[in-house]
């Protein structure tokens, strides 16, 4: 697929490097993240710090591509929608970095079933943004990957469901229950993140095609 039945100019193709750059920095932060929950708990703060600097990365070339994107007159992708993907990305691992410094914060004694479950799924959603995003204006079989991004989605939706259920019937102290209930919603906030991110990308190739 091509954009407008052409290339991309060169400064375009600079975003949608940025935009892999930002994918692949997703999958290093999905990987951590699992690598983290199937490892000690006392482990984690090495695991927060590695974290923390692939946050940092990504908000670096955010703030690249703002700077740049206030400069450009003409783009072949609007800059609003570059924007938009931008932001969506950098929520994510922001999302990732969040909810696994508040696990360190809160002294969480043993990593649940479902955090392995969820860290799952996440890991699978990046490297579908990663085949995705970067090559929006000539994805081969995009509405493949959409469909499998929604589905993953799904899956996480079903995983929340559950967790919350046997959250409040664990017999668990109510602080430790709100403590775990917040990590349950910003694993599925990062989940539904990676959705809103298809579904972005979805709407930028109906608009230029």
């Amino acid at each position: 697929m091509r954009l407008f039945g052409i290339g991309l100019m060169p400064v375009e193709e600079d975003y949608l490097a940025s935009l892999g750059r930002m994918t692949t920095l997703i999958g290093e932060a999905a990987q951590a993240l699992a690598e983290m929950l199937a490892d000690d708990v006392e482990e984690g703060e090495r695991y927060a710090k590695h974290i923390k600097s692939i946050e940092r990365a990504c908000d670096e070339i955010t703030h690249d591509v703002s700077t740049r994107l206030s400069r450009s007159f003409i783009t072949a992708i609007d800059r609003e929608d570059i924007h938009a993907l931008i932001t969506a990305l950098d929520d994510v691992v922001d999302l990732i970095e969040g909810l696994v410094t508040a696990v360190v914060m809160y002294g969480i004694p043993e990593y649940t079933p479902h955090m392995r479950l969820f860290a799952g799924v996440i890991q699978q959603m990046a490297p579908k943004l990663d085949a995705i995003v970067p090559n929006i204006d000539r994805a081969r079989d995009i509405q493949t990957l959409l469909l499998e991004v929604h589905q993953l989605e799904r899956e996480g939706d079903e995983i929340y469901q559950e967790a919350i259920a046997d959250l409040f019937r664990s017999g668990l102290s109510p602080q430790t229950i709100i403590v775990m209930k917040e990590v349950y919603e910003n694993l599925e906030a990062a989940i539904d993140r990676c959705q809103n991110i298809g579904d972005l990308v979805e709407r930028i190739v109906i608009k230029n095609t």
